[in-house]
């Protein structure tokens, strides 16, 4: 491949025919069948249908010997050769000859292992801890593994004690404190392995809990059980109940919503049963659909009213409005930080916004402040500063200042880092390094660029892949 370099300087382009790509980046003088994620410092190559490693500097780990190579874990890795599994590190040593039909990955310090139809255990040494002898193995954190035996669930340790017996067709192990849910024949019961106790009552299903808060089913209504005491801890009356990631949970009873915190209490205000609820790390917004949107905050547990018509997540602390037909910005007090006077906005950084009237788009300061005239098409992907812009149907990119670091001339634009960018025009591809306010173009020609971690990507080729590492 011919190199070409263009540098830009202001107006003047000069093409320079040097070699100093190596400074910024090198690529691959093979071609791949395939590039894929390792981790974040390594990533896994095909070539003539074997698989192998290199580092994010382009230097080869392991050559091509694999039938089929998995993520990495707790510095592991597992890999097939003739049709057998071992595990090797991550300098490509094997550390575990390939001698079994399946394996898992590392948790723990313990992996699966499966011969000839029946599972046992191995540490990183690659010692059976458990000789093989169950249908399957799940093991999970804290050295809880999940067995199957009889074609029946059961709970061992890790040196193959049996915890709970071989009894139950389903069992999920929950995030807190040993407790388990088991289900015999067409009910659940609810297990403390440490306090050595089971729920009085049977369930027909159950949601995920949120700390020590269970949601619960019975009779076609919904309760909430203490894992620490399995006992229900509100009536047996709930229709409805959805769990948010965020540490609450929504409960709905005939016409109202009720909103409930991962300590058991219940918000004091409640809501219509249909209002739209929008929930981030820290803000839940509940839409009554009545022109009143309720912000509740998680840490204070303080709610606020507003006058508006929709409302979109909280990020970095603020949240698109829409009064009427118009969006503005509101902060997590409630107050509007912009009045709305915009078809549309979105939060694009921590202090940048991209807001939209009359069918042209721009960017704004969190505060209001004008930072680009509304006169873009599309403003497309922010990262690290700059911001990928569409203008009379081509591509460019601009600084979140507003100023202009790319013309609009190219057809497709993928940022990567604050040097990095590549941009596609036609059938040819730039790889686009910034370095002390110059801009050097790498011309290749592809059908497409792909990201393989923070280091590398691949585009492909007549015969194959190839692969770009990025210098920091």
């Amino acid at each position: 491949m011919t190199l070409l370099i263009t540098t830009i300087y202001s107006t003047a382009t000069i093409v320079i025919r040097k070699n100093i790509a190596k400074h910024f980046f090198t690529i691959s003088d093979e071609n791949y069948q395939n590039v894929a994620y390792l981790n974040n410092k390594l990533v896994m190559f095909e070539k003539n249908s074997k698989w192998g490693i290199m580092d994010i500097q382009g230097k080869i780990v392991v050559k091509p010997t694999y039938e089929r190579i998995l993520l990495e874990s707790e510095g592991m890795i597992p890999v097939k050769l003739k049709n057998k599994w071992g595990f090797i590190d991550i300098y490509g040593k094997v550390k575990i000859k390939p001698q079994f039909d399946n394996v898992t990955a590392f948790t723990d310090q313990l992996a699966a292992v499966c011969v000839n139809n029946r599972w046992g255990i191995i540490d990183k040494s690659g010692k059976y801890t458990i000789k093989p002898q169950y249908q399957d193995i799940i093991i999970h954190p804290n050295k809880m593994i999940q067995t199957k035996k009889y074609n029946k669930w059961g709970i061992i340790d890790e040196k193959g004690n049996q915890i709970i017996p071989y009894k139950y067709k389903e069992i999920q192990i929950l995030n807190y404190k040993g407790v388990i849910v088991a289900k015999e024949k067409d009910s659940y019961k609810i297990i403390s392995i440490k306090n050595k106790k089971e729920s009085k009552e049977n369930y027909s299903n159950f949601s995920l809990n949120i700390g020590k808060m269970l949601p619960v089913m019975r009779n076609n209504k919904w309760s909430i059980l203490n894992l620490e005491t399995l006992s229900e801890v509100f009536p047996l009356i709930y229709d409805e109940i959805w769990v948010h990631n965020e540490g609450w949970i929504e409960l709905k009873k005939d016409k109202k919503l009720y909103i409930m915190f991962s300590d058991g209490k219940i918000l004091d205000k409640t809501f219509k049963r249909d209002s739209v609820v929008v929930s981030s790390n820290k803000m839940i917004s509940i839409n009554q659909n009545n022109g009143v949107i309720t912000l509740v905050n998680l840490d204070s547990r303080k709610t606020v009213d507003i006058k508006a018509h929709d409302i979109t997540v909280f990020n970095n602390g603020f949240a698109a409005v829409k009064v009427r037909d118009k969006w503005g910005l509101i902060a997590e007090n409630g107050k509007f930080v912009i009045k709305p006077k915009y078809d549309s906005i979105w939060i694009a950084d921590k202090d940048i916004i991209v807001v939209y009237l009359n069918g042209k788009w721009g960017l704004a300061k969190i505060n209001g402040e004008t930072l680009t005239p509304l006169n873009y098409d599309l403003i497309g992907e922010v990262k690290d500063g700059y911001v990928a812009f569409l203008k009379n149907g081509k591509w460019g990119v601009m600084l979140k200042t507003g100023k202009i670091l790319l013309k609009p001339k190219f057809d497709q634009i993928t940022l990567h880092t604050k040097n990095y960018i590549f941009a596609r025009q036609n059938d040819t591809w730039f790889l686009i390094v910034i370095k002390n306010n110059k801009k050097y173009f790498y011309r290749f020609k592809t059908f497409s660029v792909i990201r393989v971690n923070d280091n590398i990507w691949a585009y492909t080729t007549e015969k194959g892949m190839k692969v770009i590492i990025l210098k920091k």
